[in-house]
């Protein structure tokens, strides 16, 4: 049981490790937008294409990876 908690939180983290510009993000607030820009304490999402509104947050704030769960269902079907 704890190691099952330890590989969560690996792949957890390597998935915060490999955040990029460009990718659709879901954070824990439920704020849906695209990485603009990451640092190694925040990442900046553009929340509104219109009004080019961005939002800045810590890294732990980011929920999923959108793109990444569009590819997981294409595989599994």
């Amino acid at each position: 049981m704890i190691r099952a908690k330890r590989n969560q939180q690996k792949a957890a983290k390597d998935k915060m490790d490999k955040l990029k510009p460009g990718q659709r993000v879901q954070t824990i607030g439920g704020i849906v937008g695209v990485i603009t820009q990451v640092n190694e304490r925040e990442v900046t999402v553009k929340v509104d294409e219109n009004n080019n509104v961005k939002i800045k947050f810590v890294r732990g704030a980011i929920h999923k990876t959108l793109d990444d769960e569009k590819t997981e269902k294409t595989e599994t079907k």
